[in-house]
């Protein structure tokens, strides 16, 4: 009879910091049951407040005890870089088309680190 693997332990960080145009905010999510869930709802995910630097916002990291082959995925906003406009069109464009979204896939290896998925 198989038995399941020892669930390893990871720490994940999450954050939202002032940088050049804005903000940039990065989150985890770990793939459950067939849908992306919040690393901060898994079951027995243990979530610690820290205290950030200066031109932090807020911080935090997230403990969570995951199989391995279990998929994570961190999900990074940032300011997209601007071009050149005159004054008028910089306060009427729309700001949130200015974030670039960045999606990286991970699997949790028998060692317990994170091992990049070749594909998203």
């Amino acid at each position: 009879m198989p038995t399941e693997p020892n669930p390893r332990t990871l720490e994940l960080t999450e954050f939202e910091r002032i940088v050049p145009r804005g903000v940039q905010k990065q989150m985890w999510a770990v793939f459950l049951d067939g849908r992306w869930v919040s690393a901060l709802k898994v079951p027995g995910a243990e979530v610690v407040e820290r205290h950030g630097q200066a031109g932090v916002v807020w911080q935090r990291s997230v403990r969570l005890q995951l199989q391995p082959g279990t998929r994570l995925r961190s999900t990074t906003e940032s300011p997209q870089p601007t071009k050149q406009r005159d004054v008028f069109s910089i306060i009427t464009v729309d700001a949130r088309a200015a974030t670039r979204v960045q999606r990286l896939e991970f699997s949790v290896t028998p060692k317990g680190e994170l091992q990049r998925s070749k594909t998203v």
